[in-house]
């Protein structure tokens, strides 16, 4: 079973985001992130399919407000 650390979803987060190291943590608000876009969005469901072997519920994430929140997705399986 694929598993990622709170640790590592926020080093995958940041590489998707294109923010600097360091600067993104789960309580960070989606909206204030400049890299958080349409491509962000397709790279954030493509991973968590490569990397969790997860579908992300488009619906769920429209409401998402939080790095978080994104992690809530995830089925448990960000720990």
């Amino acid at each position: 079973m694929a598993l990622l650390t709170q640790s590592e979803f926020i080093n995958e987060m940041t590489e998707i985001c294109q923010a600097e190291p360091g600067s993104i943590t789960m309580d960070n608000l989606l909206s204030s992130l400049t890299g958080w876009d349409s491509m962000a969005i397709i790279m954030f469901i493509a991973m968590v399919d490569e990397k969790l072997g997860l579908a992300v519920n488009v619906d769920a994430l429209a409401s998402c407000k939080t790095i978080g929140d994104l992690a809530g997705l995830c089925e448990g399986k960000v720990v």
